[in-house]
């Protein structure tokens, strides 16, 4: 947004209570239970891609752009299938 950029190029601090509502409340949506299980940070990786190129409706560059990673990256992190995969998590 506009706001956002002229605070920083002014050197203004733009703080939390700056944030639209749906943007400080996302971490409240977003809170991991403590009954979830544990998993590596590689499968927390291809999960989360995979759940950004799912809500780009499968766009790989908007998907790559948004995760701030190449389009090979990406690439690499949804095609290999010998990786784990959500299925493969841990019971509890």
């Amino acid at each position: 947004p506009v706001w956002v950029e002229r605070n920083y190029l002014s050197g203004s601090l733009i703080d939390v209570e700056h944030l639209p509502d749906r943007v400080k409340n996302a971490a409240a949506r977003a809170e991991i239970s403590s009954d979830a299980p544990l998993i590596s940070l590689e499968v927390m990786q291809r999960l989360h891609a995979r759940r950004v190129l799912s809500a780009v409706k499968g766009n790989k560059v908007r998907a790559s752009e948004i995760l701030g990673i190449s389009c090979a990256t990406l690439y690499r992190l949804i095609a290999d299938k010998d990786k784990p995969e959500a299925n493969d998590l841990p019971a509890v």
